[in-house]
């Protein structure tokens, strides 16, 4: 049976558990790259720019209920992460779009449509985490698209942090900061610590493949947590 897992606010749901199977699910695609074409006086053709951004798309998955038994479905709402039966070491962020009363219709007609709302890269299940003290090392990432990682320094005074040629700055440390690339935030014992860093988030990103690190200061470790992405 194909069957699907819902993660939502730390709470792992298996349609198993509610008698939901899954008929055939929709094929496995490459999000749309934000593309913007237009047209040049004077010019033939066009012309092509991209912010190298991708689009997210729907994934519908069709459902049916295995018995006529009524279970709660109120966990089928909101933001959380999908996994599908088909890609078990693969999760997507999603966010359900059904306006309808999904339990009305799952319990009347046993049939139902989800429709989610997918994120353009999905990451393996697995995370992956790097401890190193040395302040210059090099490790590989598997994936296809950059993997925004979670990373904690531990040391004192100025850090600066070569990702791959990109440098990060850190201000006068006292123990240990915690950055999340992705939410692009930074927290030392869990205060706000945006004003210690000077560097742009955006480019505090693994590459599939080999990463180079370089560590300027007094550093006792780094910690790299990570997940393979992909397209």
């Amino acid at each position: 049976m194909n069957y699907f897992i819902f993660i939502k606010d730390g709470i792992m749901y298996d349609s198993r558990d509610y008698g939901i199977g899954c008929g055939g699910f929709p094929p496995i695609v490459i999000p749309k790259k934000r593309i913007t074409i237009e047209s040049l006086s004077g010019r033939n053709g066009s012309l092509t720019t991209t912010d190298d951004c991708y689009d997210s798309y729907t994934k519908d998955v069709e459902c049916y209920m295995e018995d006529d038994v009524y279970k709660d479905l109120s966990w089928l709402s909101g933001s959380g992460k999908l996994i599908l039966s088909n890609e078990l070491d693969r999760e997507y962020d999603v966010t359900l779009r059904n306006n309808i009363e999904l339990e009305q219709i799952a319990t009347y007609w046993r049939n139902f449509i989800l429709k989610f709302e997918v994120q353009p890269f999905k990451r393996g299940k697995d995370k992956h985490t790097i401890i190193q003290k040395d302040k210059d090392f090099i490790f590989s990432i598997g994936g296809n698209a950059k993997a925004l990682p979670l990373i904690y320094v531990t040391g004192t005074g100025n850090i600066s942090i070569t990702i791959n040629d990109n440098t990060f700055q850190i201000k006068d440390l006292k123990s240990t900061i915690y950055i999340d690339s992705e939410l692009q935030i930074a927290l030392e014992d869990e205060q706000n610590a945006m004003y210690k860093t000077n560097g742009d988030f955006d480019l505090l990103y693994l590459n599939p493949g080999t990463n180079k690190v370089h560590i300027i200061g007094d550093l006792v470790n780094i910690k790299i947590i990570y997940q393979d992405t992909y397209l």
